[in-house]
């Protein structure tokens, strides 16, 4: 069966696992929620976010899911399943490449914009490798602690991200350290509820409560950089001290790792997640201690206006390109392009064509995307002229009133 749900949660996938659930679909979350991370892992088709589904699905109907255009048909006749089955057939993937993959991407007057992997869990590194993506741009580094009661020891984990710096097949991989927040429900890093856990103890806060957990994270990190290139990203950084702090401590993990003589990474390189307005207002300083940025568009345009994209009716109160997130996203990259601090983006709003256009247009060179949108972000990118988005972003800049 197909499971239809208002959302779901990480305890719902260890609930489904004995289950025949052939595909879900929800009426809140993303496709960059943990919960549709590991339904993914565990190859069944998710489609999230879509808005009044209750209305629109009935017990009994039959539905077509695809996971990979996010594309959902209800009540389905036999003739459309005879002709989906047929397509299915026909576009089985060989082991090969498809024929659309290589060379630069690059706008129709050749602006040559880099698109990076943005990957949770190795599968999704193999298809990035096929698409010959230039790199894994961020890797979500959760799963390992999403498939059981007790967090994996240092050794496990370092199982996992040595397959994922393996599949990867020399391409750098950008490992973000754990990012999770109450709402996952992990007793052994969040042992209370919390009433908002988007503004709560999340990510490197949780990670400062449970400093054995955090070294273990890095030492895995550290040593699967021992098979291949890597960068270390630092999520939901709040100021350049904060950034220092657990900079700080990679730095030592390193350096005992030297100490035992154990294989690792040498000279890895540190970056910054900006998604919370006080660190993008830091960004100045954030650059000059950082040796990369990403900016997390979706997180960033959330805090930015404080309505949790999580939930629905929140979700509403986003607007689709405000031009107070606009001119935030540009001085960001001004000032890291200013300074040599190279500056990736990420996030779900990158695959709108418009929003693309205006990114572009801003000045954004380097884009990190699921490899799932990437042939269609690729055509979107191939009939953009850089005037042509440079005037979109200018208009999509201005407030209402302003002068022409």
């Amino acid at each position: 069966y197909v499971l239809v749900a208002r959302e779901l949660s990480i305890a719902d996938m260890f609930n489904l696992r004995n289950e025949r659930v052939e595909g879900i679909i929800t009426e809140t979350g993303g496709i960059t929620s943990h919960a549709a991370i590991l339904a993914r892992t565990m190859g069944i088709p998710t489609v999230t976010g879509i808005p009044d589904l209750w209305s629109k699905v009935e017990e009994g109907v039959r539905v077509l899911v695809d996971g990979t255009t996010g594309q959902v048909e209800v009540a389905v006749d036999e003739d459309r399943m005879a002709q989906v089955q047929k397509e299915r057939k026909s576009a089985k993937p060989g082991k090969g490449e498809p024929e659309w993959v290589g060379g630069e991407d690059r706008s129709s007057d050749g602006t040559v914009i880099e698109v990076l992997a943005t990957c949770g869990n190795p599968a999704e590194v193999s298809q990035a490798c096929r698409y010959r993506m230039d790199a894994i741009g961020v890797y979500r580094s959760e799963l390992p602690y999403l498939v059981g009661p007790e967090p994996p020891t240092e050794d496990s984990a370092l199982d996992h991200y040595r397959g994922v710096v393996d599949r990867a097949e020399g391409r750098p991989v950008t490992f973000r350290l754990l990012d999770l927040d109450a709402a996952v429900r992990l007793p052994f890093l969040f042992p209370r509820r919390e009433p908002n856990p988007a503004l709560g103890i999340k990510s490197i806060r949780a990670l400062r409560d449970h400093p054995a957990l955090l070294r273990e994270q890095v030492r895995a990190f550290l040593r699967a950089g021992a098979e291949g290139p890597i960068r270390l990203l630092i999520p939901f950084v709040s100021s350049p001290e904060e950034f220092a702090e657990f900079r700080s401590v990679i730095r030592e993990e390193t350096g005992i790792l030297e100490g035992e003589g154990v294989p690792h990474a040498e000279g890895v390189e540190v970056g910054a997640s900006i998604e919370l307005p006080s660190a993008a207002l830091a960004a100045r300083a954030l650059v000059r201690r950082a040796d990369f940025l990403v900016l997390a568009l979706d997180n960033f345009l959330m805090y930015l206006f404080g309505a949790d994209r999580s939930y629905e009716k929140a979700r509403t109160l986003l607007p689709e390109r405000p031009p107070t997130f606009l001119r935030a996203v540009r001085k960001i990259l001004e000032v890291a392009e200013g300074a040599g601090c190279e500056v990736t983006l990420a996030g779900e709003m990158i695959g709108r064509p418009e929003t693309l256009a205006v990114l572009v247009g801003l000045g954004a060179r380097r884009l990190s995307v699921p490899p799932g949108s990437y042939r269609p972000l690729r055509d979107h990118l191939a009939v953009l002229r850089l005037a042509d988005c440079q005037r979109q972003a200018v208009m999509a800049m201005r407030f209402e009133g302003d002068s022409a």
